[in-house]
């Protein structure tokens, strides 16, 4: 195995390659969680590892619950499938509360607050009732809760990972916060090792070939819990060691002569980055290693990157300027990749 391999199969398994899938739940299902503080680009992230679908097949899932958006993993937004939701919370809401933990004194948020602004939620949501983050605050304030700014956000993260409310449909541009049991049935709650086990599945098949390093800063989990997840992995799971560093990768035999990494506009926070600690396998240069976090869009040729890119809207149509940063072999590829990305907002 080297980096070529490594790019290769990341880019197969996580469907950017190649890819059967079809709808917008399928993909978020394949991928476990999508990271999408970024909407509009998470949006493209998902639209990105199924050909054909557009932006407005992204909306539609997410305004009609077929995915969902909720503070899981770490302590930011990802995309997750309505089947997953509960199971991911459970298996990760205690290490995001205790990161959150400082932060929650910080602003002033305890558990009295907690419970106080839990009840306001669960009166005002449950029964299948959506609200915005502006009309919620108003709720909070009427019932004596004066939470604004960050401690307002924590208030509703809190509830997140407590697993009582997740997204509703956008009204507009804005967002909404709908009750969890309203949108998704409750589940009998899974044993941490069925949990763990299934998490590790998701994503070595999804990101692999990986390291538990990688697995653990991706995941929020404890190392101790992602090397136990690892090891949960049933056999069709290969261990490879390359450079010093073992890298797990689901083996489905197939052979990879005769594929290239493909180009594409990498959306901001895609988990083509985001899925792993060490990302050195990404970059043709250790200048561009050096300058990864001076840009939000990279642009990636042959899975490594190679460039930035701006999205520029001229009237109601989308289009992308492209910076190379390293010399491409074709413009040919670049130009399909711009073309499919304005394509998804078309």
């Amino acid at each position: 195995m080297d980096k070529e391999e490594i790019r290769t199969r990341r880019l197969l398994n996580q469907k950017i390659l190649s890819s059967d899938l079809k709808t917008p739940q399928a993909v978020v299902a394949h991928m476990g969680a999508m990271q999408a503080q970024e909407y509009a680009m998470a949006k493209w992230a998902v639209g990105l590892r199924a050909p054909g679908l557009k932006d407005s097949d992204i909306e539609a899932a997410f305004n009609s619950g077929e995915i969902l958006r909720t503070h899981i993993l770490r302590p930011t937004w990802h995309f997750v499938a309505p089947a997953d939701i509960r199971w991911l919370i459970a298996l990760s809401a205690p290490r995001v509360q205790q990161q959150n933990a400082g932060y929650y004194r910080k602003v002033g948020v305890d558990e009295h607050l907690f419970a106080k602004a839990n009840a306001v939620l669960e009166a005002k949501l449950s029964g299948g009732v959506q609200m915005t983050r502006t009309q919620l605050a108003e709720e909070f304030a009427a019932a004596g809760i004066e939470a604004k700014g960050m401690a307002l956000a924590y208030l509703l993260m809190n509830a997140e990972l407590c697993g009582l409310i997740c997204s509703g449909a956008r009204v507009g541009k804005q967002f909404t916060y709908a009750w969890l049991d309203d949108v998704v049935p409750t589940t009998a709650p899974l044993a941490h090792e069925e949990a763990l086990a299934m998490l590790s599945e998701r994503y070595f098949a999804s990101r692999g070939p990986a390291t538990v390093h990688d697995f653990a800063n991706w995941s929020g989990l404890t190392l101790s819990d992602a090397r136990l997840g690892a090891r949960l992995l049933d056999a069709s799971f290969a261990v490879v060691t390359f450079d010093g560093k073992d890298y797990i990768f689901r083996d489905n035999g197939m052979s990879l002569e005769g594929l290239k990494a493909t180009t594409f506009l990498m959306p901001d926070y895609d988990e083509y980055g985001m899925s792993y600690k060490d990302r050195s396998a990404l970059s043709a240069g250790s200048e561009l290693v050096a300058s990864q976090s001076d840009y939000s869009h990279w642009l990636v040729a042959e899975g490594m990157i190679a460039g930035t890119w701006e999205k520029q809207v001229k009237g109601k149509h989308t289009a992308a300027i492209v910076k190379p940063l390293v010399t491409i072999a074709s413009e040919e590829v670049v130009d399909a990749a711009v073309q499919r990305y304005c394509d998804f907002w078309e």
